[in-house]
């Protein structure tokens, strides 16, 4: 009698499995990829670190070490600098065309560069809230984009760059 309930017990485990799984793939694929960029978790877990001034060759999740803001050689300056906070610079060297979501671990100031040739591109920023301390909204070109950060208030920030759909 034993050997017949542990395969009607296995079944049920194995159906509960996806019932939950196929719960949580459908959030996740019915949540718009908005509210994806700030969730508590976005940060968690590993993280590759880059350097100021590093070329990554296509959008993430990363964290960049800073120099102090008179140290970081920007492509367009701006004139609300904090010169006592830290900044730098990631280039990303072919970047797919089209909307991207950027959220930053901690508050700065963000700008981007197009090149080809140098341009500053408008980035929409959006409000800080519990989980987000800093967000934008860009749309480019294909090609090298470089990201300006500045005014931070620790030498190193987390950034994730996500492709947004059409």
């Amino acid at each position: 009698m034993t050997s017949f309930h542990s395969p009607i017990l296995l079944l049920l485990v194995v159906a509960s499995w996806f019932v939950q799984g196929g719960a949580a793939i459908a959030r996740d694929f019915l949540e718009p990829k908005a509210d994806l960029a700030c969730r508590a978790d976005l940060f968690a877990g590993y993280i590759p670190a880059f350097q100021n001034a590093d070329v990554l060759p296509k959008e993430g999740i990363f964290a960049v070490n800073l120099q102090p803001m008179t140290h970081v050689f920007y492509f367009m300056r701006s004139s609300d600098e904090v010169p006592q906070s830290y900044g730098g610079i990631v280039t990303f060297e072919s970047i797919a065309a089209g909307r991207y979501r950027i959220v930053l671990s901690q508050k700065a100031r963000l700008s981007a560069v197009q090149h080809r040739p140098f341009q500053s591109v408008p980035l929409e920023q959006g409000p800080a809230d519990s989980n987000c301390s800093s967000r934008a909204g860009i749309v480019v070109d294909g090609g090298p984009l470089t990201l300006q950060i500045g005014n931070v208030m620790a030498p190193s920030i987390k950034i994730a760059m996500m492709r947004l759909p059409d």
